[in-house]
């Protein structure tokens, strides 16, 4: 168990090979994992220094120290979009939102009908 702490305090993240027989246990660096997201959407990142969560970010450019950023920070007055270069190392979490589903009936009915029409 130490040792999966030791990974999180390296800023590291295990990866699972889906099509593997057995588990074997991959250790991607974050900076690989980074720059594996660079223009993808749906990326949160927690970060050590803010101890919070920036969600929906747009990853820049990644190299050996470094990670730069944009998101937006939204009040009840204005939208601002921000960019942030931060160490690798204060990135602690990565997140990907991989599907988000309407709880709404009508809102799925809508959808699998558009879907359907798109398959035809």
């Amino acid at each position: 168990m130490l040792g999966f702490f030791n990974l999180l305090l390296d800023s590291r993240l295990l990866k699972f090979p889906d099509s593997a027989k057995y588990w074997q246990i991959v250790i991607v660096p974050m900076e690989q994992k980074l720059q594996d997201l660079v223009g993808q959407p749906n990326v949160w990142l927690y970060l050590k220094s803010s101890g919070g969560w920036f969600k929906e970010v747009h990853i820049l450019d990644v190299n050996s120290e470094v990670v730069t950023f944009r998101y937006e920070h939204e009040s009840n007055d204005e939208k601002r979009l921000w960019e942030k270069t931060t160490r690798l190392e204060n990135v602690a979490e990565v997140e990907i939102k991989l599907l988000a589903m309407p709880k709404d009936s009508k809102q799925i009915a809508q959808l699998k009908d558009q879907l359907s029409h798109l398959l035809e």
